[in-house]
C-alpha cells in the first residue's frame, strides 16, 4: 500500500479538470488532468501510468504545486540556443523567396542566393548552406522539381508541342493530320 501524501487544502480546492478543458498547450493539460487523477484519490503511480509520463515527473509537478500553486503547472522557458526568427517571421522570409523566384529571368536560385538574401535583408547568418537547406525544408520550398526558364523561351511553340504529342497521328513540323495504315 502506498504511503499518504501530505497535500494542501488549496490542492483538493481545485477544479483541475475545468482548467484543463480551457488549457490550450499540451502539456500544462496533461499536468492538470494528472493533478485531477489524483484528486480523485488515485496514487502518483496510477496518473504516472494513465498520462504516460515517469512517476518522477508527476513528483515533480506537485513539488511545484506546493511551491508555487497553479501557476507552478504551467510551463517554464526551455533552454537552448535561442532561434534566428525571433525577429523575422517566416512568413516574410518565405514570401521573399518566392519573389526572387518570379523575378529572375531564366535559371535557378541556388542555396548560395538564398544565403544572401538572408544575410542582406533579415540579418540571419548561417554557418554553412545545410541550415539555409534545413529552412527551405521547414518551408515547404522544394525546388527538385522545378525546372528553369528560358528568357527567350516561346510559351506558344512550347504550347503547340505539347499539344502534337498527345495526338500521335500528326506531323510535329507542321501539325498535319498523317495518313493511316
Amino acid at each position: 500500500m502506498p504511503r499518504p501524501r501530505s497535500l494542501p487544502a488549496s490542492f483538493y480546492n481545485e477544479n483541475f479538470k475545468t482548467l484543463a478543458k480551457k488549457q490550450t498547450h499540451h502539456r500544462v493539460k496533461i499536468r492538470l488532468m494528472a493533478m485531477h487523477h489524483i484528486q480523485q484519490g488515485h496514487t502518483y503511480a496510477h496518473a504516472a501510468k494513465t498520462y504516460l509520463v515517469n512517476i518522477n515527473a508527476v513528483n515533480q509537478w506537485i513539488a511545484r504545486y506546493k511551491k508555487d500553486g497553479i501557476k507552478g503547472l504551467n510551463e517554464k522557458p526551455h533552454t537552448g540556443r535561442i532561434g534566428l526568427f525571433a525577429k523575422h517571421s517566416l512568413t516574410k522570409i518565405f514570401n521573399s523567396i518566392i519573389e526572387i523566384s518570379e523575378n529572375k529571368k531564366g535559371g535557378r536560385i541556388r542555396l548560395i542566393e538564398i544565403d544572401q538574401l538572408l544575410k542582406d535583408k533579415f540579418d540571419i547568418h548561417y554557418r554553412d548552406l545545410n541550415g539555409v537547406h534545413n529552412l527551405m525544408n521547414r518551408l515547404n520550398i522544394s525546388w527538385i522539381s522545378s525546372r528553369s526558364k528560358h528568357p527567350r523561351q516561346d510559351l506558344e511553340a512550347q504550347s503547340l508541342y505539347k499539344k502534337l504529342q498527345t495526338n500521335g497521328d500528326r506531323c510535329f513540323a507542321c501539325g498535319h493530320k498523317l495518313k493511316q495504315g
